[in-house]
This record gives structure tokens, C-alpha cells and sequence, in this order.
């Protein structure tokens, strides 16, 4: 089934919404990506399905923001605002636990499991700064 429509800015950046009630704890953290292939997307959710055996009580959610990054150069940087005009795309990457297990979960393995994520993402690409982005350099930190 194809849901793909255009939608006011608004209306996409609360897509989320339901998904992060409050009261939960969430870590939020962000890659980038210039050449999404079947082996990455294999290598990510093997990772994401070891983190969710060994940390059980954080559940993990990774989002490819895919979109044609040629048609988006095409348009000057002064001619429209965009979160990071280059040849990459984001990889978005939350990990959200209830607040009855905030003492269960240990945020240092939690960033360790991001940043395998964010390996496998990455790779060996190159890293690449974008002409424009409004989230500043990429990585984002960690």
C-alpha cells in the first residue's frame, strides 16, 4: 500500500508524537549515511536484534530518512531551508525505556549499542559535510 502523500511541515514532525509519551526515559542520537545497501540494512537489524536480547527493558527504533538527495542539490542553498543539504541521508536512532526500569538500564551500554549501530550505518564511508545543514557537523555526537 503506497500512504505516500505531501503533508504540511507540522503535520510530519508530529508523525512521532504518539510514539514518546511522557514519563518514559529516551536517548536520541543520529547518523549519516551516503550509500544505503541491503548489507547495511542486514548488518543494523542484526545489531538491533542483539540489543534488544541483551538490554530487554530498551526498545530500540532506527528511521532512514531516504529521499533523493540529487533532486534536493538541484535547489540553491538561499532558495529553500532543508536539515542538511549533501549527498547523505539521516539515520535517525532512538532507544526509550518506562520509568519503572530507568534503574535497570545501563546508558553506557545503551551508547555502546548506538554506536555499533551507527558503525554499521556508517561504515567505512566517507564522511561528508554537508553544504548546508541546520543540525550543524555530522556525526552527531554521542
Amino acid at each position: 500500500m503506497d500512504m505516500t502523500t505531501e503533508k504540511p511541515y507540522h503535520k510530519v514532525n508530529q508523525q512521532l508524537n504518539h510514539a514518546v509519551p511522557r514519563g518514559k526515559a529516551y536517548f536520541s542520537t543520529g547518523a549519516t549515511i551516503t550509500n544505503i545497501t541491503p548489507k547495511v540494512l542486514k548488518d543494523i537489524l542484526s545489531i538491533q536484534a542483539q540489543f534488544k536480547l541483551d538490554i530487554p527493558q530498551a526498545k530500540t527504533m532506527v528511521g532512514f530518512e531516504i529521499y533523493n538527495t540529487n533532486k534536493i542539490l538541484e535547489v540553491p542553498n538561499e532558495a529553500m531551508a532543508f536539515a542538511c543539504r549533501g549527498p547523505q541521508s539521516n539515520v535517525l536512532i532512538n532507544v526509550s525505556w518506562a520509568a519503572e526500569d530507568v534503574d535497570k538500564v545501563n546508558l553506557e551500554e545503551v551508547r555502546e549499542k548506538v554506536k555499533e549501530i551507527i558503525g554499521a550505518a556508517q561504515g567505512d564511508q566517507i564522511k561528508v559535510e554537508p553544504s548546508y545543514g541546520n543540525y550543524g557537523t555530522f556525526p552527531l555526537p554521542i
